[in-house]
């Protein structure tokens, strides 16, 4: 479930669990660009710890799925340790399972060009209606719910995937991804980092 590739990456050692997951920019970005004397430089202690808790809040909400039922709304994280052949040095971080389908903005961006073709605006409505299937909008309401008992602040669009199904070319279920800022404690990491 986690990609043909995976397995073969971590026996050879070049697979690292904590790649950057965030869209765009990552939590890291502001915390991590001073030292703890304040000045600008990297500071590897609040990268390294940042990433170990954004690791721990990706497996704690798919517990949280599994235990509420809805274990097929998020996939599935554990923390993993792997160690580099080449260096020996180990790296802590998560291993996800592969989300199936394309992620919510790249459909949504499919479907804007459709539309743009089309000049009723009954049309695209209909459209529109026909491609979202009743599991969909459940599944959708769901993930919003736990989202919310998850704390989860960084849900859109690229953040979930969805499938579609062949025959009817409707959007049928959701893969929540990039859970890494669930269970947030709301603290000023960028004030940590300069500490």
């Amino acid at each position: 479930k986690t990609g043909e590739n995976v397995g073969k990456k971590l026996k050879e050692g070049i697979f690292s669990p904590t790649v950057k997951t965030t869209h765009g920019k990552s939590s890291l970005n502001s915390s991590a660009l001073y030292n703890k004397d304040g000045e600008e430089g990297i500071n590897m202690e609040v990268v390294e710890s940042t990433m170990i808790n954004m690791s721990n809040r990706n497996v704690a909400t798919s517990r949280v799925a599994n235990l509420f039922g809805v274990g097929s709304l998020v996939e599935q994280s554990t923390n993993v340790k792997v160690r580099d052949k080449k260096t020996g040095n180990v790296k802590e971080g998560s291993l996800m399972t592969l989300a199936k389908g394309a992620s919510a903005e790249d459909r949504a961006n499919d479907m804007k060009d459709q539309m743009t073709k089309i000049k009723s605006v009954e049309e695209r409505e209909r459209i529109a209606k026909g491609k979202i299937s009743p599991t969909l909008q459940k599944e959708l309401s769901s993930l919003q719910v736990l989202d919310y008992i998850c704390g989860q602040g960084d849900r859109h669009r690229g953040n979930y995937f969805t499938e579609m199904d062949g025959e009817e070319k409707q959007l049928t279920h959701i893969h929540g991804i990039d859970n890494d800022n669930a269970f947030s404690s709301g603290v000023d990491v960028e004030k940590l980092a300069r500490r």
